[in-house]
C-alpha cells in the first residue's frame, strides 16, 4: 500500500487518517457521555452513570484494549496487499418503519400485526469484504461491511447483558474459518431505520450467533472472487454547517414544566435500575432545546478513505440507509462501503425528508436533533467529496 499524500516534512509517523467507528451497541454500556452536556445536567453523582447510559468501569475497560490493540496493530505492520468484492444477504435485515392501516408508522415488534401494511424503506443488503493479506495466502485482516443495528438482545428491559451482537458474532465465525492470525472488523452501515427483527415472521427469534452465521457464510463465498493488488491511499475531510432543529413548540414548555416539578431525576422503579423514561425524555428535550438556543449550526464532519477502488466513507450519527444507498449509487469508487460514526450527545438520528412526513421515533426532537434537510445535504456533500477524492 502507497500514499498519495506524502507525510508532511518530519512528520513520517504522524497520523493522517483516523476513523473511529464505534458500533452502536445496544446491549453494552455507552462509552460516551450521552446526557451530560450542559449545566442542565449537572446532577448528583449517584445518578450519573443512569443519565449517561454508562459506566466508567466499562470506560475503563474497554480503552485499555482499544489503545492496546492500536499499538499492537502498529507495532506488527507489515507490507500488505488487499481487495474487495461484495455479495447479497438480504435475510437478516429489516427496515423497521412499519407503516399501518391509519398511516401511523413504528416498529413491528412494538405493533399489532393486523394493523401492519408496508414498510416505509428499503433496506442494504450489501455484505461488503475487504481482505488484506501479505506474501502468503493467509488473510491478515478482513473489513466486513453490512448494515444493521445490533439489537438482537435489545430490548430486554433491566436485564444486564453485554454483547457485541451480531458485528461480533460474524467476527467470530470468520476467525473460526480463517484462523486466530486473522482479525476480522465489522463496518456497521447507515442503519438508522434498519433492524435485524423480520416484522413478517410471526415465529420469528433473534439470534445473534445465527446472524453471524449466515453472513459469514456468504463473506466465505465472496472472499472467493477478490483480487489482489498493491493500492493507492488517499484521504479527505469535509466540515459542513448543519442547522439545528428549532421548534421551540409545546412540547418544550411541557417538558420544561415536568421538570421544574421534578427537578431530581426519578427512578423508573424499586430496584433503581433505570431513571424513568418521562424524565429522561423531558430531560432530553429541553436539552435539544437548550442547545438550539445557543447555536445556529453544527459542524457536521465527512470522511472519505481511499484504498485503490474501494472507498470508505465516514458519517457521523445514525442516518437513514436511503443516504447509503445514494452515495453508493453515485460513488466513483468500484466498492464505496458507508461507516456510520456515533457520536453522541451531539448527533442523532438523520432521517429522510419522506419520514418526517410520516413522523416516528426517529423523527421525535429528543432523538432527532437536526433540520429535516440535514439527511440530503450530507448526502451530497458525501458524493462531492468521493469526487474529489477519486478525481472526477
Amino acid at each position: 500500500m502507497r500514499s498519495a499524500r506524502p507525510s508532511p516534512t518530519g512528520a513520517a509517523s504522524t497520523p493522517q487518517a483516523i476513523m473511529c467507528h464505534a458500533h452502536q451497541n445496544h446491549s453494552c454500556p455507552q462509552l460516551g457521555y450521552a446526557k451530560k452536556t450542559t449545566e442542565f445536567y449537572r446532577k448528583p453523582e449517584a445518578f450519573w452513570d443512569e443519565l449517561s447510559a454508562g459506566d466508567d468501569r466499562y470506560r475503563a475497560f474497554a480503552m485499555e484494549r482499544i489503545i492496546t490493540a492500536a499499538e499492537q496493530a502498529n507495532a506488527n505492520l507489515t507490507p500488505a496487499f488487499l481487495g474487495a468484492a461484495s455479495g447479497v444477504e438480504g435475510r437478516v435485515a429489516f427496515n423497521r418503519r412499519m407503516i399501518t392501516k391509519s398511516g401511523d408508522v413504528g416498529m413491528p415488534l412494538f405493533m399489532d400485526r393486523n394493523q401492519d401494511r408496508y414498510m416505509e424503506g428499503p433496506i442494504d443488503p450489501e455484505l461488503g469484504v475487504v481482505c488484506i493479506r501479505g506474501e502468503s495466502l493467509q488473510p491478515l485482516a478482513m473489513l466486513l461491511s453490512y448494515t444493521a443495528h445490533p439489537v438482537n438482545l435489545h430490548p430486554e428491559r433491566f436485564e444486564y447483558v453485554i454483547s457485541a451482537d451480531w458485528p461480533g458474532a460474524l467476527a467470530a465465525e470468520m476467525k473460526t474459518i480463517y484462523g486466530p492470525a486473522c482479525t476480522p472488523l465489522v463496518l456497521n452501515g447507515p442503519c438508522g431505520n434498519i433492524n435485524p427483527w423480520d416484522p413478517w415472521d410471526p415465529n420469528f427469534v433473534r439470534d445473534h450467533k445465527r446472524m453471524g452465521r449466515i453472513l459469514a457464510g456468504t463473506a466465505e463465498l465472496v472472499i472467493d472472487q477478490i483480487l489482489y493488488e498493491d493500492v493507492e491511499l488517499d484521504w479527505a475531510v469535509r466540515h459542513v454547517p448543519i442547522p439545528w432543529r428549532n421548534e421551540p413548540g409545546r412540547d418544550v414548555d411541557r417538558a420544561r414544566a415536568y421538570l421544574d416539578q421534578h427537578p431530581q431525576p426519578i427512578w423508573a422503579d424499586e430496584t433503581h435500575r433505570a431513571v424513568d423514561e418521562h424524565w429522561t425524555n423531558a430531560a432530553w428535550r429541553l436539552e435539544t432545546h437548550l442547545r438550539t438556543e445557543n447555536e445556529q449550526t453544527y459542524d457536521y464532519e465527512i470522511q472519505v478513505l481511499r484504498l485503490g477502488d474501494i472507498a470508505i466513507v465516514g458519517l457521523p450519527g445514525e442516518p437513514f440507509v436511503e443516504a447509503g444507498l445514494e452515495i453508493k449509487m453515485a460513488s466513483p469508487a468500484a466498492f464505496t462501503y458507508v461507516a456510520h460514526l456515533p457520536a453522541w450527545p451531539d448527533l442523532s438520528y438523520l432521517p429522510t425528508k419522506r419520514a418526517f412526513d410520516h413522523g416516528g421515533y426517529e423523527t421525535m426532537h429528543n432523538v432527532c436533533r437536526f433540520a429535516p434537510s440535514a439527511l440530503e445535504t450530507i448526502t451530497a456533500e458525501a458524493i462531492d467529496l468521493l469526487k474529489d477524492v477519486f478525481k472526477l
